[in-house]
């Protein structure tokens, strides 16, 4: 069971390489398999969830050798339980990586264009935040793992887009079964493109506190009432954002005092959900009524 990387090319300079390109590389790779070793205990991961020390010290990969040539080096896991994390790594990867090295272009729908054309047609009864929360065909927590494994590796993915020169890594996982992973930097721009993609989710009725507002971007933070998690609000127009700033005046003591109640799509990314603390594009105020 080990994680092998190579570097070959212009980086690579009488079959030495630099400390910052291996600690990038590796320092990617080792959050990766962190993520992929939380994932396998904790049966899933939520958005931002993090790694406590007692763990941390598991998930200890040592350099075992490197070899001449290119260069490349060899980290040993520290226990049998990362064979897991390995598999796990290796297994999430491989289909955006598939799709790196296909032809074509890869395009993803933006969201805010998606949210327009779903505000055109009738949508079925949005669902209440809380109920959503609830409703396992609706949200399924803990499912954020994958993302948050690709965005590691993503990052171990840097020296190759921030050096000059043709240059390559690949990477070797070895559990019980064997993955290889190559990567040029017209493959690793178009991995991140395989996995970034972002499409719009259900529409959830949310009642929400507006912390914070961003008007060159039209965007903000909210703070849910029922389980106090913050998430991203974009919104599509000018008149959606302003309808958002009368209820960011509304404050006592620097802190919001009246929540807004609005009907809003949840995005999804990669195919996760985050209903907690995920993004979402707000579509229409809610109307208390009377009587």
């Amino acid at each position: 069971m080990t994680v092998q990387i190579t570097f070959d090319g212009d980086f690579v300079v009488n079959n030495k390489i630099s400390m910052r390109t291996l600690a990038q590389s590796c320092m990617g790779m080792q959050k990766a398999l962190e993520r992929a070793y939380l994932d396998v205990e904790r049966g899933g991961l939520s958005k931002g969830e993090k790694i406590r020390d007692e763990e941390r010290k598991t998930v200890e990969f040592y350099l075992e050798s490197y070899r001449e040539g290119s260069f490349i080096s060899i980290f040993k896991e520290i226990t049998p339980k990362l064979k897991s994390a390995i598999d796990n790594l290796g297994s999430t990867m491989f289909n955006p990586y598939k799709r790196a090295i296909q032809g074509g272009d890869i395009e993803h729908q933006k969201i805010i264009e998606e949210a327009i054309e779903r505000r055109l047609v009738l949508d079925s009864q949005p669902k209440i935040y809380e109920d959503a929360l609830n409703d396992p065909i609706i949200y399924t927590p803990k499912q954020y793992a994958k993302k948050s494994m690709l965005n590691s590796v993503n990052d171990s993915l840097i020296p190759i887009k921030t050096n000059e020169g043709e240059n390559s890594i690949k990477y070797t996982l070895t559990g019980d079964s064997s993955y290889e992973f190559y990567f040029d930097s017209l493959i690793a721009t178009r991995f991140t493109k395989a996995f970034s993609g972002k499409e719009v989710g259900p529409e959830i009725i949310y009642e929400s506190y507006v912390v914070k507002l961003d008007s060159k971007n039209r965007k903000g933070i909210i703070r849910h009432k029922v389980n106090n998690q913050e998430a991203t609000i974009l919104f599509i127009n000018n008149s959606d954002y302003n309808k958002a700033v009368e209820y960011l005046k509304a404050e006592e003591d620097g802190k919001p005092v009246v929540a807004m109640k609005f009907s809003g799509y949840a995005i999804k990314e990669f195919d996760s959900l985050d209903l907690a603390a995920g993004d979402v594009v707000f579509k229409q105020l809610i109307e208390e009524k009377n009587g």
